[in-house]
């Protein structure tokens, strides 16, 4: 069956949303969405014809193309992107490093507090509608970004626009959208949505000549321009739940769907259960040691005399391999089970930390990267299955806020851990030895989690 016959395409469509009872067109029935849905894109439209006309294709698929598009966008302006503008800004100013880089704290600060609001604002109301009010803004924020002439302004862009814009219009509205469309090859779909990641990291060397060719102000207009040229059409092709347009994940007609597959827990009941805390503590300890190593990494290879040009060629290898793991990984998890991939993940992390404490050549680097990088892409991707297949995804994205207070923890602790025990020791080593036994902590807490109980 074709998607313009599965779904309601076409003039009619309008005449028979009108007939449809109300309580079917809406999230909620609340006047709330309906005024949303007043100033952004209806969530109750068809997946676009076009997809129909050029191959058949699930939407599914689609929507993971889609969204790892606008992933890697993010990526390749904003994750790594920034850093280019970072230098330029601070030498003009002549602000320091530190003082520079307390936005960057501010910013993620700013995610763990509103990061349940703005996951209940997706679940709510759609994540393509929250998305075409978070890209402008996240445009909105370079715009302002090219006119910032005090440290109170760039602090203001920093976390107001820039980092609220990227909250709301990129990643956890993707991810929501594309757990919602797949059960079965959930990890695998995350997995390639999040390589848009790494594949963002490759055109991070034409943000630095375009910062270079006609400077950093300049090239941040240009970014606001790119954003809304590319952002917008990509959001616009977004949709939320395939059970609105006569479908089940999968692609499953909408009758064939197991009661195992519906949306299960509340954001509520979610909050109550000991396997929410094992689980947020757990992804917590992890992103702890990769936060840390993230900051920190460049800076280790340098004291061991491996030199910047070996320091800036692994940084661009971390990207690609980690895409092989958010593919592997994802593929595993389909097959043997999400724990079983996510414990050799651990185990591949906590043997690349090992490496790293007693590398002391490009050699040893190169052996860091073979196990770190699988490991690094493709955890944060389990992380999303994990939470969707345990939880369901009915309030993904508002149990992921509710997560991120826990893990912002370990994003804020783990890079302060590894540089005081360098100012004491003056080496890296303890830190990396400490991570490497928080891998099993990971893993004893992973071993906690219970099968997942049933809801009447």
């Amino acid at each position: 069956m074709s998607i313009a016959q599965t779904y309601c395409i076409g003039p009619d469509c309008e005449r028979d949303s009108e007939r449809t009872p109300k309580t079917n067109r809406q999230t909620d029935g609340s006047p709330r969405a309906n005024a949303i849905s007043s100033v952004a894109f209806s969530e109750y439209d068809s997946p676009p014809v076009i997809f129909d006309r050029l191959a058949r294709i699930w939407y599914g698929w689609w929507l993971v193309a889609i969204t790892t598009l606008l992933i890697a966008l993010q990526s390749a302006v904003y994750v790594f992107g920034f850093g280019v503008f970072f230098a330029p800004i601070v030498a003009e100013f002549g602000w320091s490093r530190a003082v520079a880089s307390g936005a960057v704290s501010l910013a993620r600060l700013e995610g763990a507090m509103t990061g349940p609001l703005e996951g209940w604002l997706i679940d709510r109301f759609g994540p393509r509608r929250i998305m075409a009010i978070g890209v402008p803004i996240f445009a909105l924020g370079w715009l302002a970004l090219s006119q910032v002439d005090s440290l109170v302004s760039y602090y203001l862009v920093y976390v107001f626009l820039l980092s609220v814009g990227s909250s709301l219009g990129f990643f956890t509205a993707c991810s929501t959208a594309v757990a919602n469309w797949f059960v079965r090859r959930r990890s695998l779909a995350l997995g390639i949505m999040s390589c848009g990641i790494g594949v963002g990291t490759l055109f991070v060397p034409a943000v630095a000549a375009l910062v270079e060719g006609v400077g950093w102000r300049t090239a941040a207009l240009v970014i606001a321009i790119v954003v809304l040229i590319i952002g917008l059409p990509l959001v616009a092709l977004v949709r939320h739940r395939p059970e609105r347009y006569g479908q089940a994940p999968d692609g499953k007609p909408a009758s064939a769907a197991a009661p195992a597959d519906q949306p299960t827990f509340t954001a509520r009941q979610a909050f109550r259960m000991p396997a929410f805390w094992i689980l947020a503590l757990s992804f917590g300890v992890r992103i702890m040691a990769t936060t840390a190593i993230s900051l920190h990494f460049i800076p280790l290879m340098i004291d061991i005399g491996l030199g910047a040009a070996v320091a800036a060629w692994a940084t661009a290898a971390l990207g690609l391999i980690s895409i092989v793991g958010r593919l592997g990984l994802g593929w595993l998890a389909d097959r043997w089970g999400q724990r079983t991939a996510y414990a050799i993940g651990l185990v591949s992390l906590m043997a690349s930390f090992v490496v790293l404490a007693n590398a002391s050549s490009t050699e040893g680097i190169a052996l860091f990267l073979l196990l770190y990088g699988p490991a690094y892409g493709g955890l944060a991707a389990l992380m999303l299955a994990i939470r969707a297949d345990y939880f369901g995804s009915r309030s993904f994205a508002t149990i992921g806020g509710l997560m991120t207070p826990v893990m912002t923890l370990g994003t804020l602790s783990g890079p302060v851990f590894a540089g005081w025990v360098f100012d004491t020791t003056g080496t890296y080593r303890g830190a990396l030895y400490t991570f490497a036994a928080m891998m099993l902590v990971a893993l004893g807490l992973l071993a906690m989690l219970r099968r997942r109980p049933v809801v009447a």
